[in-house]
């Protein structure tokens, strides 16, 4: 099955950054669609942590003056 990628993206874009990866994914299971199997939350979960970790390390470029403008 294939997980809901961009729907996870925005939900996990409402997180401020410093919500923990217990918060996002107790979001995520929350609204997982009935049928889902086990499996396929977790997938989602484990993406969602992914998309948090990358707007973490985004944040923290961008206070750290390290963000880089291409």
């Amino acid at each position: 099955m294939q997980i809901p990628k961009s729907q996870i993206q925005w939900i996990v874009g409402k997180f401020h950054v410093a919500a923990s990866d217990a918060d996002i994914k107790a979001e995520i299971r929350k609204r997982c669609i009935r049928g889902w199997t086990e499996k396929d939350i977790v997938r989602a979960e484990n993406y969602a942590v992914k998309c948090h970790h990358e707007n973490q390390r985004l944040y923290r470029a961008v206070v750290s003056g390290q963000f880089n403008r291409a």
